[in-house]
């Protein structure tokens, strides 16, 4: 449990000699429970608390003591039971009992229970900033919980104590551990009755692992880590505890503060031992972490002025030492704690934090750059956070391995180290913003149709204020498309610099032009019923220039030329094929609306069926094909065409004026000659069938002895198809 050691600001609590009277009296019993908690003995003092629990003392201190001593040394399923019992009576728990509560839930998975205590504990307090962004965050930790980052594997040299903070080392690995040592005197802290910690390497040789303590001139009788190295490897930066007591909270505590401290290697081993200038007593100051150019170095403290728990700080190196610590602002710190900060050569910073929206204990998290700072928080999801605490991270050069610590379930010991391994170098989206504007007078084009397609990203929206923003991958390129009416249509091949360190502004200046869009909605029933799968095509001179399948939508939407004439066909399935003509010849640029043009339902092939084919008319008493029923014959001869898979019979109808007979004969001469024509114009003669039905199929009232007017009389002085059969 190093890291709650540290959490805690590493007190080191002196050992008293209690005074051991009578065990009779329950009160000295209580004094020792409260003596062995604020001195951090917390596995004394969960038993001592039990005793005075079982024996009938089960007042909120007792409860909340017990609660907080066991979520300390990581049992947080008896955690969380001494937390529900504290809390099913409200007037007995804090604000911040119930905030703990929903911590420890969280380490246990149950976020929705989490959430709620979560809500409840707003309604108690009015949460600051920080700790409102916990609030309903049930769906963001789904989100984190499906976002997959790399692989872990635990390390082969963990023991059933603490070990933590691994970074490189001469060919090797050098961490913090509280392992036990046999060469070495083992005291142990009260926390977890653990031996103290001290600085580890390791490295593989003959198959076998070499483990050996670091240094001697490092290694002390109190803490030592976690630790980092300069790009050379000459100077090291660590974190050990002051030599001072200073008085706690309590008349039975002194703490001893962490502070930071620097060596510089000489021969096979380290000296010019110097504690930072901006170390003190009254505060702690622990895990650095220098930055490759050795300028700029990242730790945390306690130090008053802060946001609360433990922060990040930076300090300068300049000619004249090292500056005043500067505290990384609200983007990076909360009320709760930051820790383990780790800054990579990509500038970006990685750290643990329990503020930040994570999925349970202490979470790693990456804040990538931004200007002179940080912008983006990310949480690096599953596998590298986990329910419990997850914290040091530590990635190598290649960008695609590493380090990192967590007490999850299903290690060795209290914390582990574990590998961490990532497919490719480990890189995160950058926002990008596309702008849109007019070449001319650099005015924004709003509603513009964009598309960005690349290997990472898929965006077809209409930018509706004339920008949009979008995360992108470093170095990945992408294809970008734009269309608006009255410009030409942009297209580039777009590469995203990798060297990126803040917001990107790709800005797109579209240049004027005068075009014609054609653009339409096919049916199937009606207008509100779009027509999916239909093969659309549109063609010019019989050549095909653009094709397309509908989707849900059942809209097209293709770009003419000036000053041609094009066919628009309609195919699909079981349906009667359509062809429509439209043209640009005359018409002023813009869009044509095929559907104020036509009606784009298609008709679906029913066997007999009956169509009828308006303006098929003969001279009186006569069956030659005349000039104007020839060009409605020559589109019914396009329609046999783009429907080959229909036989038809043409049927001729006459009205009832003149002998029944004659009419019967004149009527299928006319179907005849029809027919004749359809073959002679290249339909299959097995497709086509006449048939004469004479006076027989009278439309209206105009029968034999009814006078009408002419107009009616035409109506049934018609020609028909029906549909006879479908291969």
């Amino acid at each position: 449990m190093a890291r709650k050691l540290l959490l805690c600001l590493l007190l080191i609590t002196l050992f008293f000699p209690l005074n051991a009277q009578s065990n009779k009296s329950m009160e000295r019993k209580r004094t020792k429970a409260n003596i062995s908690f604020i001195s951090l003995s917390y596995l004394k003092a969960i038993d001592q608390y039990q005793f005075l629990y079982d024996s009938g003392q089960q007042d909120s201190l007792v409860l909340q003591r017990l609660a907080i001593s066991n979520q300390k040394v990581g049992n947080m399923e008896d955690a969380a039971l001494w937390y529900k019992r504290l809390c099913t009576d409200m007037s007995k728990a804090t604000s911040e009992d119930v905030y703990q509560y929903a911590m420890v839930l969280k380490e246990l998975s149950q976020y929705e229970r989490a959430d709620s205590l979560m809500n409840r504990y707003s309604e108690m307090v009015h949460a600051d900033r920080s700790k409102q962004q916990l609030l309903n965050t049930l769906p963001v930790i789904n989100t984190i919980l499906n976002t997959g980052r790399g692989s872990v594997s635990e390390a082969v040299f963990n023991t059933e104590n603490s070990d933590f903070g691994a970074v490189d080392y001469g060919g090797g690995i050098v961490f913090a551990s509280s392992r036990a040592y046999a060469e070495f005197e083992q005291r142990k802290y009260n926390w977890k009755n653990q031996p103290f910690l001290d600085l580890y390497s390791v490295k593989e040789g003959f198959g076998t692992l070499m483990l050996r303590q670091f240094s001697e001139n490092i290694n002390s009788r109190f803490h030592e880590g976690p630790v980092c190295f300069s790009t050379d490897q000459d100077e090291m930066f660590f974190t050990r505890n002051s030599e001072k007591f200073t008085k706690g909270d309590s008349d039975v505590e002194k703490v001893s503060y962490l502070q930071i401290f620097s060596a510089k290697k000489s021969g096979d081993d380290w000296h010019e031992i110097v504690l930072l200038p901006f170390n003190s007593e009254e505060f702690s100051c622990g895990h650095p972490s220098i930055t490759a150019d050795g300028k700029r170095l990242y730790f945390v403290s306690n130090r008053p002025g802060g946001f609360g728990g433990t922060d990040i700080y930076y300090s300068d190196r300049t000619e004249t030492g090292w500056g005043e610590p500067v505290n990384l602002g609200d983007v990076i710190n909360t009320p709760d704690d930051e820790m383990f900060p780790f800054y990579d050569k990509q500038g970006r910073l990685f750290f643990s934090s329990r503020g930040h929206v994570g999925i349970g204990g202490l979470d790693i998290f990456c804040a990538t750059p931004y200007k002179d700072g940080f912008g983006k928080i990310i949480n690096m999801g599953v596998p590298i956070n986990s329910e419990r605490d997850d914290f040091a991270f530590f990635l190598k050069e290649d960008a695609k391995s590493g380090y990192m610590a967590s007490n999850r379930q299903g290690g060795t010991g209290d914390d582990d180290v574990y590998n961490v391994e990532f497919p490719m170098p480990l890189i995160f989206p950058q926002l990008m913003i596309v702008r849109i504007f007019d070449k001319k007078d650099s005015s924004p084009i709003v509603f513009a149709d964009l598309k960005i397609k690349g290997s990472d990203v898929s965006i077809d929206t209409i930018a509706s204020e004339g920008r949009i923003a979008y995360d992108a991958i470093p170095g990945s390129d992408f294809n970008i498309k734009v269309d608006k009416d009255g410009y030409r249509t942009y297209r580039e091949l777009y590469s995203f610099p990798e060297d990126v360190r803040d917001t990107l502004y790709k800005d797109i200046f579209l240049t004027r032009e005068d075009r014609y869009m054609l653009k339409g909605i096919v049916f199937l029933d009606s207008i509100t019923n779009p027509f999916a799968g239909v093969k659309v095509t549109l063609f010019t001179d019989d050549m095909a220039v653009y094709d397309t399948i509908t989707d849900n939508n059942g809209d097209f939407l293709w770009r003419l030329v000036a000053e041609t004439d094009y066919v628009v066909q309609f195919e699909k399935s079981d349906f009667f094929t359509k062809r429509l003509d439209v043209t640009t010849k005359g018409r002023k640029p813009g869009i044509i609306d095929v559907n104020k043009m036509y009606n784009l339902k298609l008709d679906k092939i029913e066997l007999n069926a009956v169509v009828e084919i308006p303006n098929i008319y003969y001279d009186l008493g006569k069956s030659d094909i005349r000039p104007d029923a020839a060009k409605e014959l020559d589109n019914l001869v396009k329609f046999l065409k783009d429907n080959k898979q229909i036989v038809i019979e043409l049927g001729s109808h006459t009205d009832s004026r003149g002998k029944s007979k004659y009419n019967q004969y004149l009527s299928q001469k006319r179907a005849e000659s029809a027919v004749r024509y359809l073959i002679q114009n290249g339909i299959d003669k097995s497709r086509v069938k006449a048939k004469g039905y004479g006076e027989s199929k009278i439309k209206n009232h105009c029968k034999n002895g009814v006078k009408c007017p002419e107009s009616l009389h035409q109506e049934n002085r018609r020609t028909e198809i029906r549909i006879v059969d479908i291969k």
